[in-house]
């Protein structure tokens, strides 16, 4: 009671000495979110009236995981920014989101009803002992009759029978309770739900030359927030354009829900360091080589950390001035990017809400329709099986990042897939999987394949056919692609006796057959190649 009663006095003498100090508490909404891939900037706004004079103005529930460096204030109305700084309320708490309140209510009531059930079963517990105790007949001054006996026995039975179900009962009850108590403590865990957290605050202190009503915006960068970029592509077939969806999986867990938000969605990523490097010059000179007797040597290291009054400085932010357009909602058009210097925005039609729960929330940003050519191709040596692919050229212009594609063949869901358009080169090529349709196979042919000495040399004949077939009902053309070794000295000499027309690129030691299969036809192709080295010597394939 003392406790409570010395923490109201002192809630009191803040709250009186705030008034005395002309301090208004606002409450303030987020209205806007830009999420990058890291961190996400917030934009909180605030109606204020204000006297003249100067006042000190609190954006109260701001999120704990804000930069205070990154603080950016603009204003509606004759009203100049003084300063800007941030605190962490320690005494005002987050206030919960409903559904976890609710969550949170109900663990509690439950939590009483178990604590006071486990005290009538210890009271029923205790009831028992003394029947126990006292069930004994025995007793030198009183004569039981055979009556007494019986309605004394009747009494014990009965009560320990009440005592019983009630113990049943009560056990049941806790049971059932415990369950749901883990249930509700499960569900809170999967929202990520915090209860008792501190509160963030802005605090501005504005200056005006007359009583005024006006508004304020406080923009600034927080942590625990961004997104991913994932793809759905989509094709009806050969021929048919290439439907890239392109979505952003956000998530963030700030400590607040962002509800009913103008969302925009950036590829930047603030925490990148944006410092340039600075190529120093290299020296080289000889080395030499002493015997020197070894020693410590204590080092002293200059300390560039901020000072006690740095780290309590207020941090700035700035202020403009914006005319009445300026401070209004825009109405965000559906699907419209925008490219800056250095990164491209996507904003959102639709208002958004993406619970503080740290779990994905995907939003569809845009969409294109990727002009595309399609051939088969297959790698027999590596995988048996010919592979759909959709070549999209002049792909820089969609400002595309690396991310994880889901592909779809048809309506149908293939699998997934991988955009890297930083190492496509020129034509970004899409794998759209595998064709069942047509039948790869690569036989080793022993009847080609020997080993020979010749004075001081060997020599090892291999031999390869691949068969193709296209088991579909119209022609296809497809890339068959193999490979031979390549040397890396001359005692080996590689040769090719048999690669049935294939182009072969010979830095790369690549070939390739491009054919075209008439339905229901079969292909075969051979690749014949001999290695001449040292009969002491041994050879093995490597990737180095």
């Amino acid at each position: 009671m003392k406790k409570t009663l010395f923490l109201a006095s002192i809630l009191g003498l803040l709250v009186n000495t705030q008034a005395n100090n002309s301090t208004k508490i606002v409450d303030s909404k987020i209205k806007d979110v830009t999420v990058y891939r890291q961190q996400a900037k917030v934009s909180n706004e605030a109606t204020v009236s204000l006297n003249a004079g100067t006042t000190e103005i609190v954006f109260k529930d701001i999120s704990t995981q804000m930069n205070p460096n990154s603080i950016q204030v603009a204003v509606k109305g004759d009203i100049t920014l003084l300063a800007a700084r941030y605190e962490t309320n320690y005494l005002n708490k987050n206030e919960m989101p409903p559904r976890i309140k609710i969550v949170y209510d109900s663990l509690e009531l439950l939590s009483d009803k178990v604590a006071w059930n486990n005290q009538l079963l210890k009271l029923y517990t205790d009831e028992e002992s003394i029947l126990e105790a006292n069930k004994s007949l025995s007793n030198e001054k009183i004569n039981f009759t055979a009556a007494d006996v019986k309605a004394l026995a009747d009494m014990y039975r009965a009560r320990k029978l009440e005592l019983h179900e009630k113990a049943f009962s009560i056990a049941k009850q806790q049971k059932s309770m415990n369950e749901t108590i883990q249930n509700l403590q499960a569900q809170l865990t999967e929202w990520n739900a915090k209860n008792n957290q501190s509160s963030g605050q802005i605090i501005l202190s504005v200056s005006t030359n007359a009583s005024l009503s006006g508004a304020i915006k406080c923009t600034y960068i927080v942590n625990n927030a961004g997104w991913i970029p994932i793809y759905d592509l989509r094709s009806e077939g050969w021929g048919k354009p290439i439907d890239l969806i392109y979505k952003a999986n956000i998530y963030q867990n700030t400590g607040y829900s962002w509800e009913d938000i103008n969302l925009t969605i950036c590829t930047g990523n603030p925490t990148l360091n944006n410092n340039k490097p600075i190529l120093n010059p290299v020296y080289i000179n000889f080395v030499n080589y002493e015997i020197t007797q070894s020693r410590t040597k204590s080092l002293d290291y200059k300390s560039y950390g901020l000072t006690a009054g740095q780290m309590n400085a207020p941090t700035y932010g700035y202020a403009d001035k914006l005319e009445e357009k300026d401070f209004e909602a825009a109405k965000p058009l559906e699907g419209i990017t925008t490219e800056n210097m250095l990164n491209e925005e996507f904003k959102l039609k639709q208002v958004q809400t993406i619970e503080s729960d740290g779990k994905y929330h995907l939003v569809n940003m845009n969409s294109y329709s990727l002009p595309a050519t399609y051939e088969y191709q297959t790698i027999p040596k590596l995988d048996q099986a010919a592979f759909l692919l959709a070549k999209v050229s002049d792909y820089g212009k969609y400002n595309l990042i690396p991310g994880d594609a889901n592909i779809f063949l048809e309506g149908s869901y293939i699998g997934q897939s991988v955009i890297n358009p930083f190492t496509m080169g020129d034509t970004m090529i899409l794998s759209l999987g595998r064709d069942e349709g047509i039948t790869v196979k690569r036989t080793k042919l022993l009847e080609f394949c020997k080993t020979k000495w010749i004075d001081t040399k060997k020599s090892e004949t291999f031999a390869y056919e691949i068969t193709i077939k296209n088991n579909k009902s119209s022609e296809i053309t497809i890339d068959v692609l193999d490979q031979i070794p390549i040397s890396k000295t001359d005692d080996i000499k590689v040769e090719i006796e048999e690669m049935s027309g294939a182009i072969y690129i010979e830095e790369l030691g690549k070939l390739n057959w491009k054919l075209t299969i008439p339905a229901s036809t079969t292909k075969k192709v051979k690749l014949i190649y001999t290695l001449k080295y040292p009969k002491d010597k041994s050879v093995i394939e490597t990737s180095y």
